[in-house]
């Protein structure tokens, strides 16, 4: 697990580097829980990396309680979903995340499910926002 409350937004983009220099890896689990200043550039830069492990089968990343990822981090990670060549099974779970919509997760669980390669999706949301 990756504790990461004040990694800065551009190092994302570095996590992915060092992970898809790593190519024979067939499964990644990382857990951004908390990573409150991540934001569409993070999501892009990650994505962009990671979408080149031409091995990759399986993707767990838990965005839980990350407030900076908006509908714009969505459609970032659809943009680079079809880079993705061997991923069989993702896992996104972006659990009090409370600035993207469920319109936002919904068009990117379409998206994913549209991939040929892709065999399961599952997309974890649960909004607990203090009214």
């Amino acid at each position: 697990m990756i504790r990461c409350l004040n990694i800065p937004d551009n190092s994302f983009g570095i996590i992915g580097e060092n992970l898809k220099e790593n190519n024979v890896l067939k499964r990644i689990y990382l857990d951004f829980t908390g990573c409150w200043l991540i934001r569409e550039n993070g999501i892009r830069e990650l994505f962009k990396n990671l979408s080149q492990m031409k091995y990759l089968e399986e993707l767990t990343l838990l965005f839980c309680r990350c407030d900076w990822i908006t509908d714009k981090g969505l459609k970032a990670i659809e943009k680079r979903l079809e880079g993705f060549l061997s991923l069989k099974r993702i896992h996104l779970d972006f659990t009090r995340c409370r600035r993207m919509s469920e319109l936002g997760l919904e068009e990117l669980r379409q998206s994913l499910l549209k991939l040929p390669v892709i065999k399961h999706v599952e997309i974890t949301f649960k909004d607990h926002r203090a009214f």
